[in-house]
């Protein structure tokens, strides 16, 4: 009995390692599959999309794993989700009395910021000086 379930541990093993991995991100269809659904289909529930997806990875373990691709996973949707936060923005310019509008003001903002869309600081040189003053004589 004990061959049967290691041959069944070897085709387990066989499938996930003849998962299609992408040559040029090194993601498996499984982990392309489930960024793709996260923000889409699973309204950002990492557990959710892990099941939809078929990736047996805890959140934890997606979440080390996937970093780099999740925070710019994340980033794209926040720029997407950009193009509204501005036409919030601009619609709050005639009714800026609306019910909620610091709130939605702020989240908006904070959309755009984070989205890539920042107001440009403007930045200025100064020359900065340092003085050297002479020690203190203490006959003063």
């Amino acid at each position: 009995m004990s061959n049967d379930n290691d041959s069944n541990n070897d085709t387990e093993k066989t499938d996930l390692k003849a998962d299609y991995t992408n040559s040029e991100t090194g993601l498996t269809e499984k982990d392309e599959h489930f960024l793709s659904i996260l923000f889409s289909e699973c309204g950002g529930d990492i557990p959710e999309a892990l099941k939809r997806s078929g990736l047996n990875d805890s959140p934890f373990g997606i979440r080390k794993r996937l970093k780099t691709e999740l925070q710019q996973a994340t980033k794209d949707y926040l720029t997407g989700a950009s193009a509204e936060a501005a036409i919030k923005v601009v619609g709050l310019l005639s009714d800026p009395s609306a019910p909620g509008s610091k709130t939605l003001l702020g989240a908006a903002k904070e959309i755009l910021d984070r989205g890539g869309v920042k107001q440009e600081e403007e930045t200025k040189q100064t020359d900065n000086y340092i003085f050297i003053l002479p020690a203190k004589n203490e006959d003063q």
